[in-house]
């Protein structure tokens, strides 16, 4: 129950907070328009109506059926991405949120691992045969670790320890502050010793979902500023199109409208309230 939940979740935040009712109108367009396109350049070649209503519906199934089954591997794939990146945040947040004991529980066999001998007081520590102090920068469970979160170590030098997600610039300015050894959360052994089931990584994504507003319902309607560039490709494509079928007037009318929506759109994107 909570899998289906967070996956809908996260799909949810993929469209960009798009209704399922949007969605469907965006299905039911988008299928009318590759019919018509379809039955346009058949009845070109064939002159037949029912030959051509007949191989119109054919190749209109069977690409909307390719389109769902890319579709779905695409999503599949997006939620395995998203999931992983979601893991390495609740390790993080696990690891600082812990308390003191738990914390040096995690910490102190992940250091023994890394030939790195902690002191009885925590401040000095044995690597490589030198003694050096031990620094921990607690920054805050996001992606990554800024330069502004380095302030607190200046002055410093030794070993460090950033409950974060060190980049290489990162890396790079801890080495320019004489610092021997850095070591961050992306560790694969400290990875193994905080383990994280996949229950709380679907309770992460629901206690994190964004509440549903009235800014981001208004998205989902039909003169939402998100299609515009959408309506004025399609209507490009059917005025296009118009020059190489026949009754080309069926297609300049359906571009019109396009163009008048994406009017619509740009009137609602002064409207729109942020």
């Amino acid at each position: 129950m909570l899998q289906k939940q967070a996956e809908e979740l996260l799909l949810k935040e993929k469209v960009r907070g798009k209704t399922k009712a949007a969605q469907a109108i965006d299905k039911v367009l988008g299928t009318a328009l590759l019919a018509l396109v379809f039955y346009a350049g058949i009845f070109r070649l064939t002159k037949t109506r029912v030959v051509s209503l007949m191989l119109c519906i054919l190749l209109t199934a069977m690409v909307v059926s390719v389109i769902r089954m890319v579709k779905r591997e695409r999503n599949r794939r997006y939620l395995k991405d998203k999931l992983l990146q979601l893991e390495h945040k609740v390790r993080m947040e696990k690891l600082f949120f812990a308390d003191q004991k738990t914390f040096w529980g995690i910490l102190l066999p992940f250091l023994e691992q890394v030939d790195v001998k902690l002191d009885e007081k925590l401040k000095t520590a044995l690597w490589k045969g030198e003694r050096l102090p031990f620094h921990v920068l607690y920054v805050l469970p996001d992606e990554k670790v800024e330069l502004r979160d380095l302030v607190s170590l200046h002055g410093k030098s030794g070993i460090v320890f950033v409950t974060g997600r060190c980049s290489e610039e990162i890396i790079a300015f801890l080495e320019k502050l004489r610092f021997r050894l850095v070591l961050d959360t992306t560790h694969p052994l400290l990875e193994a010793s905080i383990p994280v089931k996949e229950e709380e990584i679907y309770r992460h994504v629901i206690e994190h979902a964004p509440k549903h507003t009235r800014a981001r319902v208004k998205k989902s309607l039909l003169f939402s500023p998100a299609h515009t560039k959408r309506y004025i490709l399609c209507g490009v494509y059917l005025l296009v199109s118009s020059m190489f079928m026949l009754y080309p007037m069926y297609y300049r009318i359906s571009a019109c409208v396009l163009f008048a929506l994406a009017a619509g759109c740009f009137v609602g994107r002064r409207k729109e309230v942020l």
